[in-house]
């Protein structure tokens, strides 16, 4: 691929995203986090690695919670949680 003269952009903004465009260059991840947050999409979603756009506050919140949770309390959630999502699925809820 033929390169291009620096002075042929007008700006270092249009420079950098030509950069990023050719693969040269990556965000970082603050800038990464900054675009996700922008468009409403995860970081995941983001860097391809998710087809799932986002995951909403209150869900992200509960798992936090969870997460902290006493692992004998986390087995009796997650088997809970298991059974609605089953019964849910095949219509038994």
């Amino acid at each position: 691929m033929p390169r291009i003269s620096s002075s042929a952009f007008t700006s270092r903004r249009q420079q950098n995203h030509w950069t990023l465009q050719r693969s040269e260059a990556s965000p970082s991840v603050d800038v990464a986090k900054k675009i996700a947050d922008a468009l409403e999409v995860s970081l995941d979603y983001l860097a391809g690695s998710s087809d799932k756009v986002s995951v909403d506050k209150q869900t992200l919140k509960l798992i936090d919670e969870i997460d902290e949770l006493d692992p004998v309390v986390k087995e009796k959630l997650f088997f809970l949680a298991n059974t609605v999502i089953r019964d849910a699925k095949t219509g038994k809820a």
